[in-house]
């Protein structure tokens, strides 16, 4: 596999978790998304996912996406059995508010009052070496009103 195609491997994978790391040594389990503004559940998803708590994740993936999984244990047996990424650094901006996003590479579905939020996350990806990347994670509400995540179909 050359680099260019491991780069790209791992810019999805890293659009799909977008990791982030704290000061603190790893972030507290979580009970699931609560009504938080898009940036702060942004930071937490990355939070989650840079240290790899996929079960602690799953509650923040929109429910269309978790349907596209048989259930948490296949979309945590999805994460586990990706490519690895050390994340370094990252830096979540102030989202913006879009009236209308199709979620292209997942659910294929149109969501209504989304939020785009900019982030840049600098990595470590084996035998890439350190990349740094500016994304763009989307997030619909839920029908509890909470701010919610896609992915890639597994």
């Amino acid at each position: 596999m050359n680099g260019q195609r491991k780069l790209a491997i791992a810019l999805v994978l890293l659009v799909a978790l977008s990791l982030v790391l704290t000061a603190c040594g790893g972030p507290k389990p979580a009970a699931g998304p609560k009504k938080m503004s898009a940036e702060d559940i942004a930071k937490k998803i990355l939070e989650l996912t840079s240290f790899k708590q996929w079960e602690a994740l799953w509650p923040y993936l929109h429910p269309d996406a978790q349907a596209m999984f048989k259930g948490k244990d296949e979309y945590v047996a999805s994460r586990k059995n990706a490519p690895e990424v050390t994340i370094e650094k990252f830096e979540v901006k102030e989202a913006i508010s879009v009236a209308e996003w199709t979620d292209k590479g997942g659910t294929e579905k149109t969501y209504k009052d989304v939020a785009e939020v900019p982030i840049s996350i600098e990595a470590s990806v084996p035998v890439v070496g350190k990349q740094t990347m500016k994304q763009t994670m989307h997030l619909a509400k839920a029908k509890d009103g909470t701010w919610r995540f896609f992915t890639n179909k597994p």
